[in-house]
């Protein structure tokens, strides 16, 4: 998962259940166990230990996510399928050439238009350092978790007010609830031949593209501890803008009929803070293995 100023390497495990062709159950989830720019945990002093170095965990980013789709439309429609008989490559060095052979067989293809909806629960961290600044403010705003009225001015590249102490770094978490709706287009090819000289040669595919928007229900951000304050003081954080609406684009693909490679991707741009930067792009990659079941009941 990559996102603005993180990238993120991990593990994700969906599911999809498709039922009578109509609807369509999908969930997963992603957790990560590699951060670029974020700490897993950070070092924070407290002056009443004279410089004793304390641990204080932020951890790592993760995602559920849990979808629902009505098909209004699918429908079979005749065409030519390509089916690849045999693939070569030829040259030595950097001069290398793939020669691939096939024929194009009349089959039948699969299509189907659906309306889906459903929410997804993130936890990432945050590096305020690297958040931009918009109208001359830095990105966050804190007030001390004692009730004090002190603030602290979080984010990078612009100066702080009188009487506002300056942090241009550290680092925080989100967690965020956030509802998507969107449409979604699949098509599937499950064509098998039987060749003279090739033997059995196949087009097995299910790849389906869909784009949601994206709607925030709530953004919370972590507590944040300052190392560099006069007594390394715990804080409230709020971002000084929202944007509450984002949208998503993703597409995937997967052997319907077997266990074979499948690989999903998916971009777009977050409800998160508001900035004049790239806050809420994400650009996501997962690539793994599709074991399909098949139920009758359901399928019928």
């Amino acid at each position: 998962m990559c996102r603005a100023n993180l990238i993120d390497m991990g593990w994700e495990l969906w599911s999809t259940c498709d039922i009578k062709k109509r609807f369509r159950l999908m969930t997963s989830f992603r957790h990560s166990y590699f951060s670029m720019n974020t700490p897993t945990a950070i070092s924070y002093t407290l002056a009443s230990f004279s410089g004793v170095q304390t641990q204080k965990s932020i951890g790592k980013s993760w995602k559920f996510e849990a979808i629902g789709q009505f098909n209004f439309a699918d429908y079979t429609k005749n065409r030519s399928v390509k089916i690849i008989l045999e693939q070569y490559t030829s040259g030595y060095g950097s001069y290398r050439t793939t020669h691939t052979k096939y024929i194009m067989v009349p089959g039948t293809v699969r299509k189907s238009f659906g309306v889906r909806g459903g929410f997804y629960n993130l936890f990432s961290p945050i590096n305020i350092g690297e958040t931009k600044a918009e109208n001359g403010r830095k990105a966050f705003y804190g007030n001390r978790s004692t009730g004090t009225s002190d603030s602290l001015l979080f984010g990078a590249n612009t100066n702080s007010g009188s009487g506002v102490i300056s942090q241009s770094g550290g680092y925080t978490s989100m967690n965020s609830l956030v509802l998507a709706a969107g449409l979604d287009m699949r098509t599937v090819t499950n064509l098998v031949v039987n060749t003279d000289s090739y033997g059995t040669r196949s087009n097995r595919l299910s790849s389906n593209i869909y784009i949601d928007v994206l709607l925030a229900v709530f953004n919370n951000y972590k507590t944040m501890y300052v190392s560099n304050y006069n007594d390394s003081s715990a804080f409230d954080i709020k971002p000084y803008g929202k944007r509450p609406i984002g949208w998503g684009f993703g597409w995937q693909f997967a052997n319907p009929q077997h266990a074979w490679m499948s690989m999903k991707m998916e971009f777009g741009k977050r409800p998160e803070w508001k900035s004049n930067g790239f806050s809420g792009a994400f650009f996501d990659f997962n690539f793994g293995i599709n074991i399909p079941f098949h139920i009758k009941k359901l399928e019928n």
